[in-house]
C-alpha cells in the first residue's frame, strides 16, 4: 500500500508543471549530515517524498499521511532562496505550487488535501544557503490490506528464483527456466528456499 501511494505522489508532481522546474522528484534520499546538504547543494530545487506517521480508524480505514520536503538553494541571497529571484525558484513558490498541487488531488489509490506546512531550521543547511520545507498531504480513507490466508499459503512450500542480472537473456530464456529448463542459457545466480 505504502510504496504504491509513495510512487503515484512522485508521479503526481513530474506530470505537474512545478516537476518540470525542479532538478530532482524522488522518494527522500537516506543521507545524514554533511552529505545531505551536498546533495541538496547540487540538486536543488528539488523536492522528495516521505511517509509520515498516519493513524488507523477504529473502522479499519487508514488515512495514509506524506511529507513533501521542498528543497530550495540561492547563491545570491538568503532571502532569494526564500523568495526566489526571477531565475531560480524560491522556496515559497514551492510551497505554493505544492499547496495548489495537493488542494483536491487525487491519484490511482485515494484523494489528497494538503494539511500543513513545517520549515526545517538546521543551522548547517543555513550556512550553506539551503532551505527545507515540508508540506504535509493527507490521503482519503484507504482500506487495510486484507490478512494472509494461511491456507492459501499451504501449497507453497519451496521458492526457487533465477537471477538475470543485467539481464542478458531473452525473455524466451527466461520463461524456459521457470520450467527447469536451462539448455538455451544459464542464469546468472539461484536461489531455493524450502519452508519446513
Amino acid at each position: 500500500m505504502l510504496t504504491e501511494l509513495e510512487n503515484e505522489l512522485i508521479a503526481l508532481i513530474k506530470s505537474s508543471a512545478l516537476g518540470a522546474k525542479v532538478k530532482e522528484v524522488d522518494s527522500l534520499p537516506q543521507l545524514d549530515g554533511q552529505n545531505l546538504v551536498k546533495r541538496f547543494n547540487t540538486g536543488s530545487p528539488a523536492i522528495y517524498v516521505a511517509p509520515a506517521s498516519f493513524g488507523i480508524e477504529a473502522s479499519g480505514l487508514a488515512l495514509p499521511r506524506f511529507g513533501i520536503a521542498l528543497v530550495a538553494r540561492n547563491a545570491a541571497s538568503q532571502k532569494a532562496a526564500r523568495q526566489g529571484d526571477g531565475i531560480a525558484l524560491g522556496l515559497y513558490q514551492m510551497i505554493d505550487a505544492v499547496l495548489g498541487i495537493f488542494n483536491g488531488a487525487s491519484t490511482a489509490s485515494c484523494a489528497w488535501r494538503p494539511r500543513g506546512v513545517d520549515f526545517l531550521h538546521e543551522e548547517l543547511l543555513f550556512q550553506n544557503g539551503v532551505y527545507v520545507a515540508t508540506v504535509k498531504v493527507e490521503g482519503s480513507e484507504l482500506q487495510l490490506p486484507y490478512p494472509i490466508d494461511a491456507t492459501t499459503l499451504a501449497a507453497f512450500t519451496t521458492f526457487h528464483a533465477d537471477y538475470d542480472v543485467a539481464p542478458f537473456e531473452t525473455a524466451a530464456t527466461q520463461a524456459e527456466w521457470s520450467q527447469a529448463n536451462y539448455t538455451n542459457g544459464q542464469p546468472d545466480a539461484q536461489d531455493q528456499v524450502t519452508l519446513p
